[in-house]
């Protein structure tokens, strides 16, 4: 993939669990080994989720924006890999549900593409 000017990525979280400045978040490597922490909740742009707004929130963030990755990926760039990671939040669940260690997603998005099921096979099969 090549990064373009609009690139995103992105992901829907169920509302109640964590999702903060650095987790869940993407981190991104290009084929000349920049590698850019990507999101977290807090830079991303959110959006209730058209599936269930109520429930989930939609997050998309701009890999070239300087707000939304560190260091931003300059466009013409080739995605080597790209990977979700979560390594932030608490262990002990407390009234605050908000603070809990847990974030479940869905609907992972990628440049346009839409990943909803255990694996992409480029087919839908929910």
């Amino acid at each position: 993939m090549t990064v373009s000017e609009t690139f995103e990525v992105g992901f829907d979280y169920r509302n109640g669990g964590h999702c903060g400045a650095g987790a869940p978040r993407f981190n991104v490597t290009t084929r000349d080994g920049v590698f850019s922490f990507v999101g977290g909740c807090s830079n991303g742009t959110a959006s209730p989720a058209p599936q269930d707004p109520s429930e989930w929130t939609r997050v998309r963030i701009n890999v070239t924006s300087p707000s939304q990755a560190f260091p931003p990926l300059a466009v013409g760039s080739q995605i080597e890999s790209i990977s979700i990671i979560y390594d932030e939040g608490t262990d002990t669940a407390t009234s605050d549900t908000l603070g809990v260690g847990l974030a479940v997603l869905d609907n992972i998005h990628v440049n346009g593409e839409l990943i909803t099921g255990r694996g992409y096979d480029g087919k839908d099969d929910d």
